[in-house]
């Protein structure tokens, strides 16, 4: 049985929404040096990855963002490697805030809240998240036993990437 508190699906602007609004947060972090952004992102990855999405304000924002943008909020993607993805920057975010707490660390929190950045401006910009294609390969090396998400068989098994899950308008 499916968890109620995660959607199957989304629409494909609302993760890029996110991860714009992640660059910036980000950005602001590195620039700043200010630590409350980066711990409401490690909070709001761990909304989205482990209690549910409804109660993150950036998915909030997003959803309500997305239908007002040119083409409507995109066509529906499985929400199951975003979920994925979105444990993995729960876990870099959560890294770079315990770096940052550690005086002789700073610079190593900056470089994984870096890292976070780099990854979700390619989503945001380009729609390529690199979450969502590790969690394909962890479903065709058999790491991840039952892919909760039908579009990711293709992928999987070895079809071509452009019929997966994780295409974004």
């Amino acid at each position: 049985m499916a968890d109620q508190r995660f959607p199957a699906r989304v629409p494909a602007k609302v993760p890029r929404l996110v991860a714009f609004q992640v660059v910036l947060l980000g950005l602001t972090f590195l620039v700043s040096g200010s630590f409350w952004p980066l711990a409401f992102l490690a909070c709001d990855f761990a909304m989205r990855a482990v209690v549910a999405p409804r109660f993150s304000p950036l998915a909030l924002v997003a959803r309500r963002v997305a239908p007002l943008l040119p083409g409507g909020a995109g066509l529906p993607i499985s929400f199951s490697p975003k979920r994925f993805a979105a444990m993995l920057g729960f876990v870099f975010l959560t890294g770079a805030l315990v770096l940052n707490l550690i005086p002789d660390m700073v610079l190593g929190g900056k470089i994984v809240t870096g890292i976070v950045v780099v990854l979700a401006s390619l989503e945001a910009s380009a729609g390529v998240c690199v979450g969502c294609h590790i969690h394909a390969l962890l479903v065709r090396h058999g790491v991840l036993k039952v892919p909760v998400c039908e579009t990711c068989v293709p992928v999987a098994v070895g079809a071509r990437a452009g019929s997966s899950c994780f295409q974004s308008n």
